[in-house]
């Protein structure tokens, strides 16, 4: 055994070593190259065969890096790893010229039928090798998400559809979708696809099969319109089920270190939560919704040796609150910010409303550390795990000094971009006073924690406009201020207030006492008119809130491993290819249309970040699957009838065949032009947004 193949062996049996980012990217780089080669290396075979003089045959664009002569052909590899070209004599892609070339192998000189057989070629290497790439795939084995669900949204028609057979209302965790419109499914991406490339008042019969029910059942569903960062999405309002696994990619543990020590680990495996066991991997997100207050004790298996841990949630809207705020009529408005809050999200044509931060009866807690982006500023001035911020203060002097809600800190970050900012924070029962610079990532303002409630002092930060407590005093007299008690019972934390308001009615009143920050006392009564803010008089006041919610990041469960052999796998490739090419022109039909919006669509940087991601979460047979969709896609793509791409060529050499004669140089070098232009702006637009995606998941 040689020594490269010693370390190349020992190499891969490291820990980690196929899911590390350098071994991901090693993969994405080469495969990349591979798709490239592969397209224009059928251009170039193709041309061989019907005679035409090829020139140069290159991978990237700009300067040469590398390159040789054999025969007749110069072979290149320049700068730019952005695409290739075969250079044909008689051909010019940006020039397009008329009767200069007289070689009878010049590529203007071939018969049309020769031309579109050369331009055509890559596309079809591109659907053979995408093919290919599958059929390997699946000969090694692939376990996809499945189509199993793990929770869904409250409100949905998912949500509230009546089942037949007294199966009652609604998909329930643990529901198995077996088809879609009668074909069957096997991933849950193919739901999220379904309800993207829908048309509006499309309805989808599914069929279902639910753990302890024999027979599956059937149910309609219609995708339901959310605004998402500005622009409408269609979804059914289903979760994929995740393991009760924590996940344990880098960041993950990176992330599970900073926030919990050395308590959870990722890989654990999570057995009980709060003395709940897990008996499903599905059963996982009800109970981590419904935990107590205070640390919950989790049991986790670890090495195969048992553990305990103690973690601490933060509290959170519950279902039926969730479920109130898309009820048309029943939003509550003072359930929602401020009217001149800059961080609104409203829109009159749907009914979902971008969700508060936690508030009980307006009034809302402030803000404590979860968690600190490395290299960020908040980790530049020492902010930690645990720190309650008690005061934030913006340089115009618009606010002022203030004790901060989500919403408020925002508000100041937003309007104080760039700018030193005084920040005072208790840690320990000790105020340190400490100053952080407000950065801005593209559209929005950061400076790098992720917060929740501090749920254990009943400090009020302020209280929502419109709210009960709200008064003419703009709410400010409360604001700092600490409920000691309500209606004659003492409550020292948010649990202990929502637990003293759950036995009222919709026409009683609540008297708080509270002290405020310099020492004096006070309180305030108001009536609850619960329906007057949208409640539902039949529900306890408690049954709005929920107990605090445990985030944990999970793995996401895994399918049965689809593995075949060779010609079986061969034909799963060709199906899987197939589906793909028709999946992308849906896609496209359904942005034309406007029901897809270009911010989906991602450039060479987002589908190569997307690749290091999926081969450092999932594994490098994964960015082989990747790859063959990207295969399959840009096949799509390129044979689509713009100028520039073979499509386009195709349709010049076809109006040709119909004329038989060429286009004038003027019109084809006018088209030629406004293609390059075209395609140029959407590369630059793509690129721009990956970046801005990319940039903006460095920053919480």
């Amino acid at each position: 055994m040689d020594i490269v193949t010693l370390a190349t062996g020992t190499l891969a049996t490291l820990p980690g070593f196929w899911t590390s980012p350098i071994t991901s990217f090693i993969i994405m780089l080469a495969g990349f190259g591979l798709v490239v080669f592969i397209h224009e290396l059928g251009h170039f075979a193709v041309a061989k065969w019907v005679g035409i003089h090829v020139q140069e045959f290159a991978l990237g664009f700009g300067r040469r890096l590398i390159s040789f002569r054999r025969g007749e052909t110069e072979y290149r590899l320049n700068i730019l790893p952005l695409g290739g070209y075969v250079k044909m004599l008689g051909q010019d892609d940006f020039k397009p010229k008329e009767g200069e070339e007289v070689d009878p192998r010049a590529f203007n000189n071939r018969p049309i039928w020769a031309r579109i057989a050369v331009v055509s070629a890559g596309v079809v290497m591109n659907i053979i090798l995408a093919g290919l790439l599958f059929m390997i795939v699946f000969s090694v084995g692939i376990s996809f998400p499945p189509a199993r669900i793990g929770g869904v949204e409250p409100g949905y028609m998912s949500d509230l559809v009546q089942l037949p057979d007294a199966l009652g209302t609604g998909i329930k965790p643990g529901d198995l979708i077996l088809s879609i419109k009668g074909k069957p499914i096997h991933k849950f991406s193919e739901l999220g696809i379904a309800a993207t490339l829908s048309d509006k008042g499309e309805q989808f019969p599914m069929r279902v099969l639910r753990p302890g029910v024999e027979e599956p059942f059937d149910v309609v569903l219609m995708p339901e319109t959310i605004k998402k960062d500005g622009r409408p999405d269609y979804q059914f309002g289903l979760k994929s089920s995740l393991d009760n696994v924590l996940d344990d990619s880098s960041d993950t543990q990176k992330y599970l270190k900073r926030v919990f020590g050395e308590a959870l680990c990722g890989g654990d495996k999570v057995l009980a939560v709060g003395g709940k066991s897990i008996q499903h991997p599905w059963d996982l997100e009800a109970i981590l919704e419904n935990v107590g207050p205070g640390a919950v004790p989790i049991e986790v298996k670890r090495g195969g040796k048992p553990a305990t841990a103690k973690v601490r949630g933060s509290l959170s809207w519950s279902r039926a609150a969730t479920h109130l705020f898309r009820l048309e009529g029943k939003q509550g408005h003072w359930l929602f910010w401020d009217a001149n809050d800059s961080n609104e999200r409203k829109d009159k044509d749907t009914d979902w409303f971008r969700q508060p931060s936690f508030n009980v009866l307006g009034l809302r807690p402030r803000m404590q550390v979860h968690d600190v982006e490395p290299d960020s500023p908040a980790e530049e001035i020492g902010l930690k795990l645990g720190d309650i911020i008690t005061s934030y203060t913006d340089v115009k002097g618009k606010l002022g000094e203030v004790v901060p809600s989500w919403e408020t800190f925002h508000k100041i970050n937003n309007e104080n971009r760039g700018q030193v900012l005084p920040i005072r924070i208790l840690r320990d029962g000790n105020e340190i006073s400490l100053k952080i610079k407000v950065k801005k990532n593209e559209d929005e303002a950061r400076v790098g924690i992720a917060s929740q409630a501090d749920d254990a002092h009943l400090v009020i930060a302020d209280v929502l406009p419109g709210s009960p407590f709200f008064g003419t005093d703009d709410g400010k007299a409360l604001a700092g201020s600490t409920v000691t008690a309500v209606n004659g019972q003492t409550v020292t934390t948010w649990a202990d207030l929502i637990a003293a308001l759950s036995p009222l009615k919709s026409d009683d009143t609540v008297t708080l006492f509270y002290t405020t920050p310099m020492g004096g006392k006070g309180q305030k009564t108001t009536p609850i008119a619960m329906e007057k803010f949208g409640y539902d008089s039949r529900l306890p006041i408690a049954d709005y809130y929920a107990w605090p919610l445990l985030t944990l990041p999970m793995a996401p469960l895994e399918g049965p491993k689809m593995y075949a052999p060779p010609l079986a796998a061969l034909r799963q490739g060709v199906h899987e290819t197939g589906d793909f090419i028709v999946l992308t022109y849906a896609t496209l039909k359904q942005f034309i249309k406007g029901r897809v919006h270009g911010a989906q669509f991602s450039g060479p940087v987002g589908i190569f970040r997307m690749g290091l991601q999926v081969g450092e979460h999932r594994g490098p047979i994964w960015v082989v699957w990747l790859l063959a969709v990207i295969s399959a896609n840009l096949a799509v793509i390129n044979f689509l009838p713009l100028p520039i791409v073979d499509g386009g060529h195709v349709v010049f050499l076809i109006i040709e065949k119909i004329r038989r004669r060429p286009l004038s140089v003027a019109v084809q070098n006018a088209v030629q032009i406004a293609g390059l232009v075209a395609i140029g702006l959407a590369f630059v637009l793509l690129t721009y947004n990956d970046i801005r995606q990319w940039l903006s998941s460095q920053w919480h």
